[in-house]
């Protein structure tokens, strides 16, 4: 079974085995039957597979979603292919200044002294996470590469235990989620 059904799904018409998505539709793994996407029930908005990535289908239109078990990673469908739904993140424990890397979740350790994270230069898109992981009084200070602001100011100090913030990019400046 290429994957594992969830909400929205259905079986082919004809002999009952599973469809997988393809351009313009669904086609049937066992007897090769293609459905049209315009022939789905109007009851069915999205399709949700799941599975893991060498199950994954090549093709996806927009009323898929993928649930990849293994990296625990939603992909959406474009028609062609797909694409990440959800941003993934490239989580790091840090106890001195840290340059971050957009994707970045980084867990700031402040115990042995203030440390300051900058954030890398701004993409569109671009998305870092800091959270204060320790309960000194020592700052985390993050910011931004240049010239640019977050949310119109030179820098964010976390000072708290467990205090988050998320950090995205419009690719001129940085902007608290």
């Amino acid at each position: 079974m290429p994957y594992e059904k969830a909400y929205g799904a259905f079986d082919c018409p004809r002999c009952g085995s599973d469809v997988v998505p393809v351009a313009g539709g669904y086609r049937c793994t066992v007897c090769g039957h293609f459905i049209p996407s315009s022939d789905l029930p109007s009851t069915e908005n999205v399709r949700i597979l799941v599975g893991s990535p060498t199950r994954k289908p090549p093709v996806g239109d927009e009323k898929h979603l993928f649930f990849d078990t293994s990296n625990n990673i939603i992909y959406k469908g474009t028609g062609t292919g797909w694409s990440s739904f959800v941003p993934t993140y490239n989580v790091v424990t840090k106890t001195s200044n840290y340059t971050a890397s957009n994707g970045d979740c980084i867990l700031a350790d402040a115990s042995s002294g203030a440390i300051t994270i900058t954030l890398p230069s701004p993409s569109n898109n671009a998305i870092v996470n800091v959270k204060k992981i320790d309960s000194s009084t020592n700052a985390v200070t993050v910011e931004p590469n240049g010239s640019e602001t977050i949310d119109g100011s030179s820098s964010k100090t976390i000072d708290t235990q467990y205090e988050s913030y998320t950090f995205i990019s419009d690719g001129t400046n940085w902007y608290i989620i």
